[in-house]
């Protein structure tokens, strides 16, 4: 789910791919593989969600 939220915001994002590896410092086949549907390390989730300015809340129910 969060990969998900994450994947949403590279694609209609107006910053390119190669920017955000720019930015972030990641690879750029990490970033590729992302958007493949493949799943990352936690370290890379964590960059991105910053990148991205996201946060993950949790709700109890």
């Amino acid at each position: 789910m969060i990969m998900e939220e994450i994947r949403k915001y590279i694609k209609r994002g107006p910053v390119s791919r190669y920017r955000i590896c720019k930015d972030t410092g990641l690879d750029q086949a990490a970033l590729c593989r992302i958007m493949q549907g493949k799943s990352c390390d936690v370290k890379t989730a964590d960059k991105l969600l910053k990148y991205f300015d996201l946060k993950i809340v949790y709700k109890y129910s």
